[in-house]
């Protein structure tokens, strides 16, 4: 029994892993509706979450700048005016990091450690791929319409658990298969 993904004319899926066959069968349209609303819902609050925290990182840099030095925030606005140049050279995004560096370490202690928390959050955001966040519509799937996969996703084999696209090519599957038989369905 080899591993993989079969989609069937009929409308149907298997995935075969740990020689066990999970079957898909068809959704109903209003279920088809529910994971193509999820498929959105998951990558707008995806997209939502992240520019929360490019916002965030934003606002914490401000109050960083606000409660600079004059002579270090001139020094850092020049630079990252230079850097935002359409002429801009590696030097010039350079110096305005260098700028930042010196306006950072001149801060007072609990504007770094919030600007330092954001940016951790951000590392951690890019670090979680996005089939963690796909991997439970993917589960919500076949437990809705066929038989479920096992619950803990370190239980799915790699191929099958970080395929970002799973979600949205069962879906097309769906919308196109089958086709009635006959001169309507044209088959």
């Amino acid at each position: 029994m080899s591993e993989g993904i079969e989609y069937h004319e009929i409308g149907t899926v298997d995935v075969t892993f740990d020689d066990k066959t999970y079957h898909l069968g068809r959704p109903k349209l209003k279920q088809w509706r529910y994971f193509t609303r999820r498929i959105d819902e998951i990558t707008t609050k995806a997209q939502e979450d992240l520019a929360a925290l490019v916002k965030a990182l934003s606002e914490r840099q401000q109050a960083i700048l606000e409660a600079a030095d004059s002579e270090l925030r001139g020094t850092y606005e020049l630079a990252d005016t230079h850097a935002k140049a359409e002429d801009a050279t590696r030097a010039h995004v350079q110096a305005r990091e260098v700028a930042w560096s010196h306006v950072y370490d001149a801060a007072d202690p609990l504007l770094r450690q919030g600007y330092d928390d954001v940016q951790a959050e951000i590392s951690q955001f890019a670090e979680t791929p996005f089939y963690m966040r796909s991997s439970e519509l993917v589960k919500e799937i076949f437990t809705q319409l066929g038989d479920p996969l096992p619950e803990d996703i370190e239980e799915w084999p790699a191929w099958l658990a970080t395929d970002v696209r799973l979600p949205g090519a069962l879906l097309g599957h769906w919308r196109t298969h089958p086709k009635a038989s006959g001169p309507n369905g044209q088959m």
